[in-house]
């Protein structure tokens, strides 16, 4: 996720890596275009790459899972873990969460709040407060999806003052944006 924040075009990736940009591009329209022309020998090549031992492996299988979502309906349950919920994999589980969970059975939903009830953080200080900010970020991709336990979750952790304010961009670790010039002008 440091050298590429996103597995689509997106402006948080960096141009200066370039041949790591070209692998990852690379890969993913292979397997996008791969799955819209023989979806099934697409499908039996990527499934297994959701547990690959390469971080940028299995996030490339993620982004293609979520842009081929009707092809790859039935892996669902299969993802649904908090080891699907690692911070390597943030901004292309969020997304999938994000624009997919609406769609998933009561089944899933319920298996996808049962794996953000399961995280864990090990390290660090305050693993109480670091525990309820990462159930609050992947809650905040859910919420308003159809789930009253979520919602309803999600606006507790949202009113824990204790936990701070949550990021404008949550799908990222980092978020950078530059500005130059005086700022909006009415020209």
């Amino acid at each position: 996720w440091l050298s590429r924040p996103a597995i689509e075009d997106h402006a948080q990736n960096h141009s200066w890596d370039g041949v790591v940009n070209l692998v990852v591009e690379g890969l993913r329209d292979v397997l996008l275009s791969w799955t819209e022309m023989d979806a099934p020998a697409a499908k039996a090549f990527l499934v297994p790459l959701l547990r690959d031992s390469s971080q940028i492996v299995r996030r490339v299988a993620i982004h293609v899972v979520d842009e081929k979502f009707a092809i790859f309906r039935n892996v669902v349950l299969g993802l649904l873990s908090p080891e699907f919920l690692e911070s390597g994999h943030i901004h292309e589980t969020y997304r999938f969460l994000k624009s997919h969970f609406g769609e998933f059975t009561l089944d899933e939903q319920r298996v996808t709040l049962d794996a953000i009830r399961t995280l864990t953080v090990k390290e660090g200080d305050d693993p109480d407060v670091r525990l309820h900010r990462l159930q609050r970020l992947w809650l905040s991709a859910i919420q308003g999806k159809g789930s009253t336990d979520a919602d309803k979750w999600f606006a507790e952790l949202k009113a824990d003052k204790a936990l701070g304010g949550m990021s404008l961009h949550p799908d990222f670790h980092s978020y950078m944006e530059t500005h130059w010039g005086f700022g909006d002008s009415p020209y």
